[in-house]
């Protein structure tokens, strides 16, 4: 699995080239598919490990995983709100 990812991430900087926000889009599914393989477990306050996997994924599943996350990713960034960001200066128990 982690020659998988290590081959991923260095085909990412490969072929994303000069295009940075192609390269931050496939970063982000790469993290995201990083952290689903991690066995970490965000359930509570902090972050704890479950058990090893008995048997690894196979390559076609880890390509697969990557381009459900990768669909999930450019659906989401499709939906890129087009106003901007207002920075109001007050406290949390007086809201202007």
């Amino acid at each position: 699995m982690l020659d998988f990812l290590r081959r991923f991430k260095s085909g990412i900087e490969a072929e994303s080239g000069n295009r940075p926000a192609v390269r931050d889009l496939l970063l982000v599914a790469y993290c995201r598919t990083l952290i689903g393989l991690s066995q970490a477990a965000f359930n509570h306050q902090s972050m704890s490990f479950k058990d090893a996997l008995s048997s690894q994924p196979s390559g076609t599943a880890l390509e697969r995983r990557f381009d459900e996350v990768l669909r999930f990713v450019l659906d989401a960034a499709a939906d890129n709100l087009a106003e901007t960001a207002r920075v109001v200066l007050g406290g949390a128990r007086k809201l202007p």
